[in-house]
């Protein structure tokens, strides 16, 4: 009788264990898959606020430089004993090396896209490399999520435009998300035409500003690490 009872008790301590556990490893995936969210919001709003930084820098006539903020940590998640999730983004403008127009058969090709060099426009490209990390509170990592954007720039409205990134999975964060299509010269074209009108007289043709600058596209190969 003593015997069943150990064995009763013993049998209660493992099932408990086995529960505590279970719930203690319920409760983990919990909070990682919140964290895999937060890093997903986190990384839009970063990608927003960059955009935004970027335009108004833009509009700086004088301005050489672009200058991005720096985020403070926000707290992605509480609960009733406190913040249980902290997110820290940085922004950073990164070095992309444009490579040299190809020299012949492009425009046909579609392997070149032509940047409006006039005066009032003065397209460009900036790239801006994102990165958003989740902790806990003790301070270890639950999720991370980076990638570098490319903008299409200009000096007038709307002054940035996201153009390319590559991480393919942005692609329902942001649209035209894997490649830069900016100024192609297709069937549907991108470029942006540059036209002078006679304001004495609106019934003269209106005069071609264009100020063509080629450039070589870049279409990505490989994505950029996804959450983990």
């Amino acid at each position: 009788m003593l015997l069943r009872t150990v064995f009763l008790l013993a049998l209660i301590a493992v099932l408990a264990e086995t529960i505590a556990h279970g719930a203690a490893a319920l409760a983990r995936a919990s909070l990682h898959e919140r964290a895999l969210a937060a890093a997903r919001a986190q990384f839009a709003a970063a990608l927003t606020l960059a955009q935004d930084a970027v335009a108004t820098s833009m509009q700086q006539p004088l301005a050489s430089t672009i200058v991005l903020p720096a985020p403070s940590p926000t707290c992605a998640a509480t609960t009733s004993t406190g913040c249980a999730l902290t997110a820290t983004t940085s922004l950073t403008l990164a070095n992309v090396t444009p490579a040299a127009p190809a020299s012949s058969g492009c425009p046909q090709t579609d392997c070149t896209v032509y940047l409006e060099s006039n005066d009032l426009v003065r397209e460009g490209r900036v790239s801006v490399e994102i990165a958003t990390t989740i902790t806990a509170p003790d301070g270890s990592t639950l999720a991370r999520r980076a990638a570098t954007v490319a903008m299409r720039t200009f000096r007038v409205a709307p002054y940035a435009a996201l153009v390319g990134t590559l991480d393919a999975t942005l692609d329902d964060v942001a649209a035209n998300g894997t490649g830069d299509d900016g100024g192609a010269n297709t069937s549907a074209p991108t470029l942006i035409n540059v036209l002078y009108e006679n304001n004495a007289n609106p019934a003269a043709t209106p005069l071609p500003g264009n100020v063509w600058q080629t450039q070589l596209q870049h279409p990505a190969t490989l994505s950029s690490p996804w959450d983990h």
